[in-house]
């Protein structure tokens, strides 16, 4: 049964540390450059709207960034509430075990969805491990945060 007797603070603090850790991730200096490349539709494909040789940060301009990264870190602290339901279900108390846990819930839910994608839907590969293991560093991560900080 889902019980609610959890550390909030840690939970928001988990979500903060994916947070954090995506700006970077997803920045030019770590993978973003190569993520943008890869999620771009391929010579055969119809170029969508707002594509052509943009940068990823000239295509956000005029969309409503307040809302998506607010919807990103609800995802973040969703992720993290739920993953310190396993770390209690589990007992789980030492930042390795956090870990370890949270290395098998990427690999368990998120790396098997999103190898779907790539199968049905034509996803890039890069985009599979980018998209990925950026997941399992920050489910690690969160992991760690709430393991130690119950």
């Amino acid at each position: 049964m889902l019980q609610l007797n959890i550390n909030y603070l840690a939970v928001l603090a988990a979500a903060g540390v994916a947070f954090a850790l995506g700006m970077a991730w997803y920045s030019p200096m770590l993978f973003g450059k190569q993520w943008q490349k890869a999620i771009r539709p391929k010579d055969d494909q119809p170029l969508a709207e707002g594509w052509g040789e943009k940068s990823m940060t000239e295509m956000m301009k005029g969309k409503d960034m307040k809302r998506i990264f607010s919807l990103s870190f609800l995802g973040s602290v969703l992720m993290a509430f739920m993953l310190a339901q396993f770390i209690r279900l589990t007992g789980s108390t030492a930042g390795l075990e956090g870990a370890l846990l949270g290395l098998w819930a990427a690999i368990g839910f998120v790396a098997t969805t999103a190898l779907s994608q790539v199968f049905y839907e034509g996803k890039s590969p890069t985009v599979f491990w980018i998209t990925t293991s950026y997941h399992a560093v920050s489910l690690m991560l969160m992991g760690i945060v709430l393991a130690v900080w119950r």
